[in-house]
Formats: C-alpha cells, sequence, structure tokens
C-alpha cells in the first residue's frame, strides 16, 4: 500500500514538474498550473509546497535564474537574450532579479566565469 502512494506522489510530482519545465519560460502562473492539471488552487498550491519546498513563484523564479546563469557562460549571447530566452521582457527587470537571487548583476556574474 505504501509502494503504490509513493508511486502516485512520485507520478503527480513528475507530471507538475514535466508541466513547469515546458512552460516557465511563457510566464505561468500557479493558477494557470492548477487548472491545466486539474487541481484546485488551494490544493495545488499546498501539494506544490510540499513536492518542492518552495512557493510557485520562487520555484519558478530559480528556475529561470538556473537557466540564465547557464546561458550567461556563452560570451556570445547578449544579457538581453538571455532575458528573454528564460521569460523575461524586460532585461532591466531581469538584472533585478538575478542580483536579487544571485547576489550580482549577469554581468558581473557572467565575468566571474
Amino acid at each position: 500500500m505504501e509502494a503504490r502512494k509513493n508511486n502516485a506522489n512520485k507520478y503527480i510530482q513528475n507530471t507538475i514538474q514535466d508541466y513547469i519545465l515546458k512552460n516557465y519560460r511563457n510566464n505561468i502562473t500557479l493558477q494557470e498550473t492548477a487548472r491545466v492539471l486539474s487541481y484546485s488552487e488551494v490544493y495545488f498550491c499546498r501539494l506544490f509546497k510540499q513536492y518542492f519546498g518552495h512557493g510557485f513563484s520562487k520555484y519558478i523564479t530559480m528556475l529561470k535564474i538556473d537557466e540564465a546563469k547557464h546561458l550567461l557562460t556563452n560570451q556570445d549571447v547578449t544579457i538581453s537574450s538571455v532575458a528573454i530566452a528564460v521569460g523575461y521582457s524586460n532585461s532591466d527587470y531581469f538584472s533585478k532579479v538575478f542580483k536579487r537571487i544571485t547576489g550580482k548583476l549577469p554581468s558581473e556574474y557572467r565575468r566571474g566565469q
């Protein structure tokens, strides 16, 4: 019985993660994701925090910043292009969020690589 519950939990977690990884660049919302995956917002919010250890918005932001770090290792890609690639339409806002999370501006992070 416990193994079946663990398999169900893993399936739910993987389903959520797959959807997010495919769509996080499109500025998805908790409400939209809950609806697409057929959960109520309240239940999905609780489930998400249980499975991922963070709230939805923080998790999405961390995904974007992790991907941006990877993209910034390529010196040929502009910071504006990196911002757009990870789902930010405004590079100034991207830089502000990046600095809040990493403690460095994207240009500073790039120089340190």
